[in-house]
């Protein structure tokens, strides 16, 4: 095998793909990446048998073939070169690199070794502008729990019913439902792993570069660009959440989203010794809302600004929860709605297909 490439190009393609490879396995040849030369196009692909990412450059192919090389040296060697070009040469599983200043041979392995990518087969088809998917999937996974021990929560489900899509994930305390106006998958159901939804959020471009997803009972294949990214579908059944989402509320307040983010935040400098909990009440009377904390260690604070309130009670919930929930809302206003102590509370904004649901705390 033989090719010359832009170092540049070469370098963006191992950022975006060498993240899948796993140095963990018991298989040393997931740690490398497969690099394959035909056709005046390089293809580089990693996998960890869970997610595989492949991206396509166009080079200088001299002779076609295929070699596999550690992930991270490749990654770390090429985006240390200066310069315009680098040729690859391959011979007996050694690659040698070239530039005009620098020569390096790295060993190799036999490609055989490296497992295909996975392809969909009977694959139902949808389409979404990369700007929508990426918005869509940041303000769910903030939600999916991070605990390896309960992949059916540390997971993203996405429905679709009469062309629209609806997506959620909660860890058992919250709750993020994003609902879109288009279909971003053509079958009724899928669940995508955390790790999965993280990686095609680092990778999606910031624009309206048109994402296609194929999807089947097992698989999801995402590709835009020059990038293809296919991952294993969580098998089982996830919480029936729409149960917990409250139809209607007895209390509802709406505020300056960043008003109440900055009082949550001082609010939750005194938090600390009480599991980040603060309370929050709504006085329909003055029309204001109350944020306080107590800590034996530390002091109390007290904030109170101005809002639009219907009902007077109160509510203890988590600071940061809160602050993650304001954070995903694009409305300059936020709303926050409860009923009884202990049942669940609301956060969202002007947009009805954004919520969270959080669970209060003991006070």
């Amino acid at each position: 095998m033989r090719f010359t490439v832009s170092i540049k190009k070469f370098s963006q393609a191992l950022g975006v793909v060498s993240r899948v490879a796993s140095t963990r396995s018991s298989l040393p040849i997931l740690a490398s990446v497969l690099i394959k030369a035909e056709k005046n196009q390089v293809f580089i692909s990693a996998t960890n048998l869970n997610i595989a990412s492949q991206v396509f450059i166009g080079s200088k192919v001299s002779q076609n073939g295929a070699v596999t090389i550690p992930a991270r040296l490749l990654q770390e060697y090429i985006g240390s070169l200066s310069g315009e070009t680098v040729e690859i040469e391959v011979k007996d599983n050694k690659i040698n690199i070239s530039t005009e200043l620098h020569k390096t041979i790295i060993n190799g392995t036999d490609p055989k070794e490296f497992p295909e990518m996975p392809e969909l087969s009977g694959a139902n088809i949808a389409t979404t502008p990369a700007t929508n998917l990426k918005k869509y999937l940041s303000g769910v996974i903030i939600c999916a729990s991070t605990d390896d021990t309960k992949p059916i929560l540390n997971s993203v489900i996405v429905t679709t019913e009469k062309g629209k899509s609806c997506l959620a994930s909660t860890d058992g305390y919250r709750l993020a439902e994003q609902k879109t106006t288009n279909a971003i998958i053509s079958q009724p159901k899928a669940i995508i792993p955390s790790t999965t939804v993280a990686e095609i959020i680092r990778v999606l471009p910031d624009d309206e570069t048109i994402v296609e997803i194929k999807t089947n009972d097992q698989l999801a294949e995402f590709s835009f660009g020059d990038t293809k990214i296919i991952t294993r579908l969580i098998e089982g059944n996830f919480p029936d959440y729409k149960n917990l989402i409250p139809k209607n509320f007895a209390n509802t307040a709406k505020v300056n989203k960043q008003e109440l983010a900055n009082t949550s935040k001082l609010a939750s400098l005194f938090a600390k010794d009480t599991a980040g909990s603060i309370n929050i009440s709504t006085d329909e009377d003055s029309q204001k809302l109350s944020v306080k904390t107590i800590a034996s260690q530390t002091g109390q604070n007290e904030s109170t600004i101005p809002a639009e309130v219907v009902g007077t009670a109160n509510i203890t919930i988590n600071a940061r929860y809160i602050n993650d929930a304001l954070g995903q809302i694009s409305s300059e206003t936020a709303i926050v709605c409860f009923n009884e102590k202990l049942q669940p509370c609301v956060i969202k904004g002007e947009n009805p297909d954004y919520l969270q649901v959080i669970m209060p705390l003991k006070s």
